[in-house]
């Protein structure tokens, strides 16, 4: 027996203990699905309960051996373990009409140095599907996505206004990983820049393109600098957010249809007491197309309805917690942190799944050149070119930079 298998099986016989299923059989591969990214590794199994033959279906996440990336499972671990369950006892205290639901179901997990995992439902076998990676999230989606955001931001204001002290005793076990990586953050960034701004060179010259370059050079040649000021958040109006909000960490069901019917939020390694803004430009940036950017102000008075009436289940005036004109002021100076995420994402968003797993599966993850290596085929296709142009494009019109 395997050391690996011999770990899935404790961990589910650790599940099983918890969830109280005394006589069980345990089905499981100890081949991982690494997926699109690099921070974890996926095992997918089921508990069967032999009393009653009711099933279990659970996806472990389980945490790369490497010390770049610890802290930041850590903070997920965190996040499952302590703050959404004081978020949900809150919410169910103030008796909300509709609980906020749309975070998968915790089972287990362990912070334990070189065994860190953590358990949850497994979305997939309930219908549940991420959106495809390399291509653009549609009006439908966002629009989802945009009110989902706002109810699960107006929760985490009411909780800060109706209960500031377990608040404050949440948020300061957050573990600020956008800031705490910005070494590893700013140069990918950088190269992405950098790539945008040849092909805006390359284009024929004009008032337009020359402001749009000469933007974009600003930002380059001061990137420590707008990396901190977009990250580091200095205003009045924060609250609990998820952080990693790309499209690959929302799972999406859908009617028979074809309707987006239910989303789930996963994926909370970088969650923290944060500005809003970094959530929603986060997935707009690196999820939406041109199109959809020049309706954004559109998809900010419907995220901002959406808060305002779920703040309205916790006996709060959304206006006074998070006022419109602020959303759209303060979008202007942290949106930035989206436009700098976006550009990098759409070039891990047109890596092949193929080329993500190979990677994850490599003897060493510390080391990040071979990561590069694939991320530059990436840079060099048509897709990413468009793509960063219409960010940065954006970005100036919106007069962001």
């Amino acid at each position: 027996m395997s050391t690996l298998r011999e770990e899935i099986y404790k961990i589910l016989t650790s599940i099983a203990q918890v969830q109280g299923i005394k006589n069980c059989s345990f089905d499981y591969d100890i081949n991982s699905d690494s997926g699109d990214g690099f921070i974890s590794e996926l095992f997918i199994a089921t508990i069967k309960d032999v009393d009653n033959d009711a099933a279990l279906n659970v996806a472990i996440k389980k945490a790369p051996d490497t010390t770049l990336f610890s802290d930041v499972f850590n903070n997920e671990y965190v996040f499952y373990h302590q703050v959404f369950p004081a978020l949900d006892a809150f919410q169910r205290d103030v008796c909300v009409s509709e609980p906020f639901v749309n975070i998968p179901q915790f089972y287990l997990g362990s912070v334990e140095p070189h065994k860190q995992f953590i358990a949850m439902e497994d979305l997939k076998i309930q219908g549940y599907q991420i959106h495809e990676k390399s291509s653009c999230l549609d009006r439908k989606h966002l629009e989802y996505i945009f009110k989902t955001y706002g109810q699960l931001h107006a929760m985490n204001f009411a909780f800060k206004t109706l209960r500031p002290e377990e608040f404050r005793n949440i948020a300061d076990e957050a573990y600020h990983g956008f800031i705490e990586l910005r070494d590893v953050m700013v140069p990918p960034v950088k190269d992405c820049l950098e790539a945008c701004m040849k092909e805006f060179s390359r284009e024929q010259v004009g008032t337009e393109n020359e402001n749009i370059l000469e933007r974009c050079r600003w930002v380059y040649d001061n990137m420590a600098e707008c990396y901190d000021r977009s990250t580091q958040y200095k205003g009045c109006y924060s609250c609990i957010t998820h952080g990693d909000c790309w499209s690959n960490n929302l799972f999406f069901k859908y009617s028979e249809n074809g309707e987006v019917e239910d989303l789930k939020l996963i994926d909370f390694q970088f969650w923290k007491e944060d500005t809003p803004i970094h959530d929603l430009s986060y997935f707009f940036y690196s999820g939406a197309s041109k199109e959809d950017f020049d309706r954004l102000d559109q998809y900010l008075e419907l995220y901002h309805d959406s808060f305002v009436q779920y703040a309205k289940q916790f006996g709060c005036d959304g206006y006074q917690l998070f006022p419109l004109d602020v959303l759209k002021a303060e979008w202007r100076i942290y949106g930035l942190f989206g436009i700098l995420m976006g550009i990098m994402l759409w070039r891990i968003k047109l890596t092949t799944r193929e080329s993500c797993q190979e990677f994850t599966q490599a003897n060493s993850r510390d080391n990040l050149d071979g990561w590069d290596k694939i991320l530059m085929k990436a840079q060099e296709t048509e897709e990413f070119k468009r793509r960063s142009k219409d960010i940065m494009r954006h970005a100036v019109e919106y007069k962001i930079i």
